[in-house]
């Protein structure tokens, strides 16, 4: 079984090379872990990483580095690492030995957006639509998650298209055929003082990929 993990944390400084060189210090591979890529955007932290068989915990992947990382309050106690919700993805493992491919040269290439909350609804809507009505239609690794209104975008450059190995869940042709333009441009919070281009995904910084 092949897991697919998303976390998002919270920088305690902007002011991070020693956080950067705890990180590339560590020993994150293991025979479990296929792919590991931490990203960084100001205090925001996404950590997005593959498992087969067993999914390891991400504090256990980190653990050396929580003391550079803000508490997210809980019932349980303080926690570091809060998970993202999966709302989308072009493409799903069900072959495990088929899933990351050795000759795929794929590198991440991760963005953020943020959400009206008034609209996040509609654009789940559409994306669940989008998602079952056209499985692999996409970047094979591509998928967004969610954390209150932030959206996580991970792919990898170059493509990998590939059929779906599955049938999605509806038989319906819905989905706009203009949906990245004209329909999803009105759910989205534009950034300010950011690259041209990455008004609505703003690109974010590559600490490591393994």
């Amino acid at each position: 079984m092949i897991f697919r993990n998303i976390f998002r944390a919270i920088l305690k400084d902007e002011n991070t090379e020693d956080f950067k060189k705890e990180v590339k210090g560590l020993n994150i591979k293991s025979n479990s872990t296929l792919t590991f890529s931490l990203f960084k955007d100001g205090k925001d932290l996404f950590a997005y990483y593959e498992c087969k068989g067993i999914n390891i915990e991400i504090s256990k992947i980190l653990k050396a580095v929580v003391s550079f990382l803000e508490p997210y309050p809980s019932k349980e106690g303080p926690r570091y690492f809060i998970p993202m919700m999966d709302i989308f993805h072009y493409n799903k493992p069900i072959e495990d030995n088929n899933w990351r491919l050795s000759d795929h040269k794929g590198k991440p290439w991760p963005r953020i957006t943020r959400i009206k909350p008034e609209m996040l609804s509609s654009y789940i809507f559409y994306h669940h639509q989008y998602q079952e009505e056209k499985p692999g239609d996409g970047d094979k690794y591509g998928i967004i998650a969610l954390n209150e209104n932030l959206l996580f975008f991970y792919m990898e450059v170059p493509e990998l298209k590939e059929k779906a190995k599955y049938e999605g869940l509806l038989k319906t042709k819905n989905s706009p055929y203009n949906i990245w333009s004209e329909v999803m441009m009105p759910h989205f919070m534009p950034w300010e003082g950011v690259a041209k281009g990455q008004e609505i995904w703003k690109e974010v910084e590559l600490i490591i990929h393994m």
